[in-house]
């Protein structure tokens, strides 16, 4: 349990900063397709938490 619980932390982690880092390249549109057109189910979730919230994904 605690490993799962390690590597699902990691793995959100790093679809934060995937979904930080597509959005930064090429704006939340733009990067919501690239989610949908690669199946980053976990990403895309990310990417609309900045959806139409007018925030930068830094914040």
């Amino acid at each position: 349990m605690f490993w799962t619980d390690r590597i699902e932390a990691g793995n959100r982690d790093y679809q934060r900063e995937l979904a930080i880092s597509l959005i930064g390249c090429m704006g939340v549109e733009r990067a919501l397709r690239a989610c949908q057109a690669n199946g980053w189910d976990g990403v895309l979730e990310k990417v609309l938490c900045y959806r139409g919230k007018g925030k930068t994904p830094t914040e």
